[in-house]
């Protein structure tokens, strides 16, 4: 595939000291842009949940919490999800809250094991809302 360079990608090769006839070494990643994204031709791999540890799990939690969101994707960059991010030294930061999440991405993941959320939350609304569902249940499905 052919490279389209966009100002993103001039920016970034000037910040890196590189050309386009930079020849990485063996091995060398390059990163070309800041955003890594499925639309920008980033990929995406669901990951085990119980990779990540209990103090990232713990932070998610509070940043959702702050934000006073019941359903929230997070993103975020870091070098491992098993290591605290808040940690000193640690490179890791939350990029964005997403309140209306895009759960495909988990049930449908290019690599990895899909995890399904949707049904996690549809088991999560029925525990807080059992009499609702019972009676749309029985209107509706029965």
């Amino acid at each position: 595939d052919e490279l389209s360079v966009n100002e993103e990608y001039a920016i970034r090769m000037e910040e890196l000291g590189i050309t386009l006839e930079t020849i990485p070494k063996k091995g060398e990643v390059v990163m070309l842009c800041y955003c890594s994204n499925a639309l920008w031709g980033g990929t995406l791999e669901a990951l085990d949940i119980s990779l990540i540890c209990e103090e990232n799990i713990d932070l998610i939690c509070r940043a959702a919490k702050r934000l006073n969101l019941k359903l929230v994707g997070f993103d975020l960059a870091c070098e491992d999800i098993s290591k605290p991010i808040e940690q000193p030294g640690s490179t890791g930061i939350i990029i964005e809250a997403n309140s209306n999440p895009d759960i495909s991405i988990h049930e449908n993941p290019l690599y990895g094991e899909a995890n399904r959320v949707s049904l996690k939350i549809f088991e999560s609304i029925l525990k807080r809302h059992p009499r609702l569902y019972a009676k749309l249940w029985w209107k509706y499905f029965r």
